[in-house]
């Protein structure tokens, strides 16, 4: 809450700044990654993710700006963006994407 309105889930905090890795290429085929990378700075498929440290609620809400890992979990997960809920918990057979409407459509 800021404001007393809700922000959603995954909105960045002003808190959560972004950290500066150092980035290096790595020979074994993973192309870039950072010199101290863990386990949680790839998807499953092996993508490399922006660190970002995580601080919901701390500071100020920067409602234009998209929490990295948040957002991440929230699309693995099929969780709601706007409140972090389970989307498949009431009916996994059906799902509401919305769209942004593209230019020519």
């Amino acid at each position: 809450m800021q404001g007393g309105l809700p922000v959603p889930y995954v909105t960045a905090w002003s808190a959560a700044t972004h950290r500066t890795p150092t980035v290096v290429l790595h020979t074994t085929g993973q192309g870039i990654g950072y010199a101290d990378e863990a386990p949680y700075d790839r998807d499953m498929d092996g993508v490399l993710w922006i660190r970002q440290a995580i601080a919901p609620g701390a500071g100020r809400a920067l409602l234009p700006t998209v929490h990295s890992l948040r957002q991440r979990q929230a699309i693995s997960r099929m969780s709601c963006q706007v409140c972090g809920a389970d989307t498949l918990e009431l009916d996994p057979e059906r799902q509401l994407f919305i769209l942004k409407a593209s230019a020519g459509r």
